[in-house]
Order: structure tokens, then sequence, then C-alpha cells
């Protein structure tokens, strides 16, 4: 059976991957407001130049999602 690791800090995954993928809604987004954890921990990886992915279950496109999330002070998000 494969034992869990516990981690100390999302900061130290950076030095394991390249590419980071996260869920929009319940990871980033708690559907009323942003998870402050997760937003710097993007803002961090963002400064290592890692590749991050966003994804989605919604039925709405991207950039009326991404406009909502930029609305609400996601900084990486333009919704251009």
């Amino acid at each position: 059976m494969t034992k869990f690791k516990s981690l100390e800090s999302l900061e130290t995954l950076d030095e394991q991957y390249d590419c980071f993928i996260f869920d929009i809604y319940g990871v980033l987004y708690d559907g009323k407001s942003l998870i402050k954890r997760m937003i710097d921990f993007i803002h961090h990886l963002r400064e290592k130049n890692k590749a991050i992915v966003f994804l989605s279950n919604s039925q709405r496109r991207s950039r009326v999602v991404a406009k909502e999330l930029y609305s609400r002070g996601f900084p990486v998000f333009k919704g251009e």
C-alpha cells in the first residue's frame, strides 16, 4: 500500500514539478471568494516561471470565467 506524505508547505512542490494543473472551483475559488493561500501559491509559481494550467467543468466560456475571477481580484486572469 502506498503511504501518503504530508506536506509542510505548498512551496516545496515547486522543486519537484515543472507544470501545475489547478481546478478553479473549490481549489482557487470557493463560490464566494478566492482562496488566498492558493492565490499566494500561484504567485509563487509564477515567480519560479512554472507552467500553470487552470481547468473547470463550468458550462460558461473560459473568457467569461476569467473575467469573473479577475473582477474578484484574481491577478492571473485578465479576461481578454
